[in-house]
């Protein structure tokens, strides 16, 4: 059963996936009970930087790394684990530690 609460991302634009992240990063910032400048302070970045993340605008990759990395939300990086599934990793019918017959 596939959980209906579960958004596609193909079907959302880009704007409203920046939003789903400047929400997420404003929503762990005020449960910290961080200001933007304690924050951006923390990040290395500027405040007006940090505004412009949690107004969805552009910002760089390592400067969302920054941000999330000063209130432990790195967490996140995990859906970006690659971990082969155990049954997908080995070709179809291998058996651990069988040897294979000689071919004639």
């Amino acid at each position: 059963m596939v959980d209906s609460s579960l958004k596609n991302w193909r079907d959302i634009s880009d704007n409203a996936i920046s939003a789903q992240i400047d929400q997420f990063v404003r929503h762990h910032r005020l449960v910290q009970n961080r200001t933007r400048d304690t924050l951006s302070h923390d990040a290395g970045i500027s405040r007006s930087t940090l505004n412009l993340l949690e107004r969805g605008e552009t910002i760089t990759l390592s400067t969302l790394i920054q941000v999330l990395y000063v209130p432990d939300l790195l967490h996140v990086m995990d859906a970006f684990d690659i971990r082969p599934k155990p049954d997908t990793c080995r070709p179809h019918g291998y058996i651990s530690g069988a040897i294979r017959p000689a071919k004639k």
